[in-house]
């Protein structure tokens, strides 16, 4: 079982370019 809750993540490549957030996320694989 994976479990992500209440994620709060920024990822930006090093140009700056790509941006990905990740906000409140509520996630469960079982």
């Amino acid at each position: 079982m994976i479990k992500l809750e209440n994620i709060n993540k920024r990822f930006e490549s090093e140009n700056g370019d790509l941006v990905f957030a990740l906000d409140d996320i509520n996630l469960q694989i079982e």
